[in-house]
Parts: structure tokens; sequence; C-alpha cells
């Protein structure tokens, strides 16, 4: 037993207990001592971590900054499908955003449509979606869509389709089928 307690300390990665129930020992040391054969490259330290953190940061700002603008003048331009309810609190929050144009305005209901477009003066006003699309499509950059459930997902699909970006108020289907 005494031979065996010898070979333990010697050498930190040997077997304890019984043959049967091999239980490996690492220490501290075994590890410095795994990790000072290793090249530079592939030790780990938190100051190599924060270096490869930031570079990693630098990197995707600079990627940020190169790829395409949105439009000319750089502010985007809206449509707005519904714009009661929650699409009258959506409306108002990018009509607060002082980057954002919002530049047509649909909804099937004549009165909440008059009463948004006292909002927007300058906005194309629709009853029609589709025809929003159609006669818009265009000159928008993004649509955001707030209509009853069951016409988020056409309304959403077809603003993808022409290649808008689109902000829809959940859910986008009632099932997957």
């Amino acid at each position: 037993m005494e031979q065996r307690k010898d070979n333990i300390q010697e050498n930190p990665c040997s077997l304890r207990g019984s043959e049967s129930a091999a239980t490996a020992v690492i220490t501290y040391d075994t590890i410095r001592l795994i990790e000072s054969t290793l090249p530079m490259r592939m030790q780990h330290s938190r100051r190599r971590f924060l270096q490869q953190t930031a570079a990693f940061g630098v990197g995707l700002t600079l990627v940020g900054n190169t790829a395409g603008a949105a439009s000319a003048n750089n502010r985007l331009q809206l449509a707005s499908i519904g714009v009661g309810g929650m699409g009258g609190s959506d409306l108002g929050q990018f009509l607060s955003h002082p980057k954002i144009d919002v530049v047509a305005l649909c909804d099937i209901d004549q009165r909440i449509l008059a009463k948004a477009a006292e909002r927007v003066p300058k906005a194309k006003l629709f009853t029609d979606w589709r025809k929003l699309l159609e006669k818009m499509g265009d000159s928008i950059d993004a649509v955001n869509v707030a209509t009853p459930d069951h016409t988020h997902a056409p309304a959403s699909m077809s603003a993808i389709n022409l290649g808008k970006h689109v902000y829809c108020q959940k859910p986008l289907t009632h099932d997957v089928h």
C-alpha cells in the first residue's frame, strides 16, 4: 500500500483505489504542466479572452458600418398596415423616431384611418393592404403589420416577398399547417 501512495504522489494522473474502480486524480499542478506544453496561441487567460473579445467587437462594428444603407437620405420609409389599437400605438412610436418617415397608412375602417391621417398628413391612405404594397412597393423600406390576427401572415409574407423589412404584432399565425 505504501508503494501505491508513493506512485500517486509522483504521478498525479495515476489511478486511486482498486484497479476495477478507476478514478483519475488530476491536480492543479498537472493542469499547469499540460498547459505549459501547449503552444502560446492555445493557452487561455483572462487577458487573452478580453483581447479576443475586443477584437471581435471591433470587427463587428466595422462590418456593420460598411453594410448597405437603407436609403439615399438615410431615413427609413415606412408603411403602416392597421392603425387602430396596437397599430395606433406602433404608429406613435414610429412617428417619434427621428429617422423614420411614415409614408403610407392602411386600415379597413375609414374612421380610424382618418384619425391616423390627422397625425401623418403627408402619408398616402389605403383601405386594402394589397393595393398599398402594389402602389407603394418601390418607395417603402419597411412595413408595420398590426391587423387582426387572421391577416398578420398574409400581409407580412406579401411584404417580405417584396423584400421589405416587416415589424408584425403577434401572433404571426394560428398554426404551422
